[in-house]
């Protein structure tokens, strides 16, 4: 029987075709269609069928194709194929299998699929696999290309013994030869793949086009290959040896598709296509031939691209190529054109060895610059033209004993720009060296040196302990100067007073003259300034504190009664400059090294008090007050010496605290010329900035907090006596105690003034 047009059957359950009795041949021709409620049903005691042959469209409704409870010797199937290029659905089946079934192919998109459900064997046994016209006598053969055929056969567990194990693989002995394998897919076994290869063609195929989607199994043994857009994808790892045309300007895709597939011939255009080398799952496309040309660019915009493995150093590329995120440039040769890194990494060699860029090079801060290194050796990124760089340097070091060197890593001829914002590596796997990037007008450099990365963190953390005394030293001077005053006067409303103090903090102190003048604009209004000079040179660890600069600051007070008494409203203003010398010691195998710097401190704090006259001559003064204090090391740089390889630079750091304070005062006097003072109270901080050290000059050093383990609430005690040599000289001597606001640590201040008014 043989069906050149429709057959149709209505009715619920029916059969567009149904055997009767003996054995009958079906051809079902190309663009024939049998369909029905079921297509074709065999049945047993009616009879069976020899041989169906399907290269048109056998389809059910409700039921299958073909639905076979009797015998089928051979069924050849074409119906099926790539979905989306409009094929028919796979020829559905159930019942018993034929003994033989051979699939027809006549194009990749087109080809038959077998789709069976509840299905058990033959009585011949398992059924036996093929491809039509390889070795099989028919009308037509198989027309086959290097490829992989998807979903041959679908509902087939060979644990069932459904297919003959010996027909999963064969030689094709068709027109075009070949050979192919049937494979179950690895995400259902029931499901099964042919892969076609070895085909001989006599001239590249021409198929490849705008909105098509080829494999690059279809281009083994081919001579030549012309694109004139569309996609090829990777289906194994694989070599090209054609040699392949970009034709016209539509787009060109690569996928990789996890593979690594290798162009051993050049690549060229005749037009303007562009080249896109695209995958969500990664591969590689390698181009290893010498004059690749592709004047519409090429992208990498996933996977990798690779010109020249270390085999075929000169491999080289024409073209501009652009990179985005979830892409990698790699390789031994050449690139001639722009090269643009936005998001992508750009590894050079692979391995190690030099990627060459005739052009200009650009990488912004989302990208990624990887270079391996050993020992000896390391990857170059050579460009022959100016280059910008941010972003990331990634060092990938391999095993070995390293030892002091300097690597070279980058060249621009035209040029270098920019800096790498962000360093990662892996050297801490195999050495403990201290590591830094540096550069020059036209070159990155990676520097290894003799000292360890863990000796030099440790001499910075030491020279910061020092570094927190003096700031330290010099908030309590500062504080200690804002209570500055002179009160003895004559009846020329002026008072100069003179005296000396030292201070003591955290092993640690300083010897200050003091000189202060006021100015008494009425009985109840008094305004003044004063210096506070450090007297010689003190030495804080390893840091020397040059005192040439005095802590300048004024101070006014507002009493309500001449007498004193009262309420009393009372600021004081400082500012205070230091050099310092400061050196860093060596911690084991560190360097030593040394620079000046300036700390500056500044306050200003307001006081209101009332004294409250108890008995007798005691005068009890509670009080409340508020202070500002601000300290700030400007940044310096260590100097460089045939010693020091690597010298350090430390950026500015500044540390601020507002502080309300509140107390009790207390003052006696015994009589007429002495009297005892004294102050207990508490200091709470309001508001603080912490600063710390941030050293560079070696890469991986870890910022130092500077303020740690201080007290928010902290007691203040202090206490004096005076003497009255008569109503215009006083002597004073007081000490103070208490605790600053950056640092946990206790400070000692004790002074001796004398006062005259005139």
């Amino acid at each position: 029987m043989v069906n050149n047009g429709t057959i149709t059957s209505a009715g619920v359950g029916n059969a567009a075709v149904q055997t009767g009795a003996g054995y009958i041949n079906l051809t079902n021709n190309a663009n024939a269609t049998i369909s029905g409620d079921n297509g074709v049903i065999v049945g047993g005691n009616l009879g069976g069928v020899s041989v169906i042959e399907n290269y048109g469209f056998i389809l059910a409704n409700n039921g299958y194709g073909i639905t076979n409870s009797g015998t089928i010797s051979k069924l050849v199937n074409g119906q099926g194929g790539v979905q989306s290029s409009g094929a028919p659905a796979p020829l559905t089946f159930t019942g018993t299998l034929p003994s033989n079934y051979f699939i027809f192919i006549a194009s990749k998109t087109r080809y038959g699929q077998l789709a069976a459900s509840n299905v058990t064997a033959a009585s011949s046994g398992p059924m036996v696999f093929g491809i039509y016209g390889g070795g099989v006598t028919g009308v037509l053969p198989s027309i086959l290309e290097n490829h992989t055929y998807k979903a041959v056969l679908s509902g087939f567990d060979q644990t069932q013994n459904l297919i003959d194990p010996s027909t999963l693989s064969g030689v094709y002995t068709g027109t075009s030869g070949g050979t192919w394998a049937l494979n179950s897919q690895s995400a259902d076994a029931t499901i099964w793949d042919l892969k076609v290869t070895g085909v001989v063609s006599t001239s590249a195929p021409q198929d490849l086009t705008p909105g098509s989607n080829n494999s690059t199994s279809s281009l083994s043994g081919a001579s030549t290959v012309s694109i004139s857009g569309g996609k090829l994808s990777s289906d194994a790892n694989a070599t090209i040896t054609a040699p392949v045309t970009l034709t016209g300007s539509s787009p060109v895709t690569l996928d990789p598709a996890g593979f690594g597939t290798n162009f051993s011939a050049a690549i060229t255009s005749t037009g303007t296509a562009p080249l896109n080398i695209q995958s969500s799952t990664g591969g590689t496309i390698t181009l290893n031939a010498g004059g690749n040309i592709i004047p519409g660019g090429v992208t990498v915009s996933g996977g990798t691209l690779a010109i020249g493995d270390a085999s075929n150093p000169n491999a080289s590329l024409t073209a501009d190529v652009a990179l985005s995120a979830n892409s990698v440039l790699k390789g031994h040769g050449s690139i001639t054109g722009q090269v643009s890194n936005a998001g992508g990494t750009v590894s050079p060699g692979g391995s190690i060895g030099t990627t060459t860029i005739n052009g200009s090079y650009s990488q912004t801060p989302t990208s990624t610059l990887s270079i391996e290194i050993n020992p000896t050796q390391n990857s170059l990124l050579q460009v022959n033209g100016p280059a910008t760089i941010a972003g990331t340097l990634d060092i990938v070091a391999t095993a070995g004993t390293y030892v002091t060197k300097k690597y070279t890593i980058m060249t621009a001829t035209g040029g270098l720009s920019g800096t790498f914002s962000t360093l990662t590596n892996n050297l801490s796997t195999f050495t403990t060296m201290a590591y830094k990037v540096t550069y020059d007008a036209l070159n990155a450099y990676l520097n290894l040196y003799a000292f360890t990365l863990a000796d030099t963190q440790s001499s910075v953390s030491a020279v910061t302990s020092n570094i927190k005394k003096i700031f330290n030293l010099e908030s309590a001077a500062v504080t200690n100067a804002m209570t500055a005053d002179c009160s003895v006067f004559d009846k020329n409303g002026v008072c100069l007073s003179v005296g000396g103090r030292y201070t003591s903090s955290n092993n640690s102190s300083s010897d200050n003259a003091t000189l202060a003048i006021a100015y008494k604009l009425d009985d109840n209004f008094r305004i003044g300034a004063y210096v506070d000079q450090s007297v010689g040179t003190n030495t804080v660890g390893t840091i020397k504190i040059n005192g040439s600069s005095p802590v300048l600051g004024a101070f006014a007070v507002w009493a309500q009664n001449p007498d004193q008494k009262g309420f009393q409203v009372r600021i004081n203003t400082a500012y205070g400059t230091k050099n310092l010398d400061i050196t860093r010691s060596s911690f084991n195998s560190s360097e030593s090294a040394s620079a000046s710097s300036n700390i500056i401190t500044k306050g200003i704090s307001a006081t209101l008090s009332y004294d409250y006259p108890v008995a007798g001559n005691l005068i009890v003064s509670p009080y409340i007050g508020m202070r500002y204090l601000g300290q700030r090391l400007d940044a310096y740089s260590e100097n460089a010496s045939a010693t020091v390889t690597a010298p350090l630079s430390y950026s500015r750091v500044s540390q601020t605290s507002t502080t309300a304070m509140a107390g009790i005062g207390l003052l006696n006097r015994f009589d007429n010329n002495i009297g005892l003072f004294g102050k207990l109270g508490l200091e709470q901080d309001l508001g603080k900035s912490r600063g710390k050290i941030v050293a560079s000059g070696i890469d991986g050093l870890s910022d130092v907090a500077m303020s740690t383990g201080n007290q928010k609430i902290r007691p203040k005690v202090s206490g004096g006596v005076f003497y009255d040599i008569d109503k215009a000289q006083r002597i004073t001597a007081n000490a103070s105690y208490g605790k600053q606001p950056f640092q946990n640590s206790a400070t000692l201040s004790t002074m001796v003034s004398y006062q005259i008014g005139f």
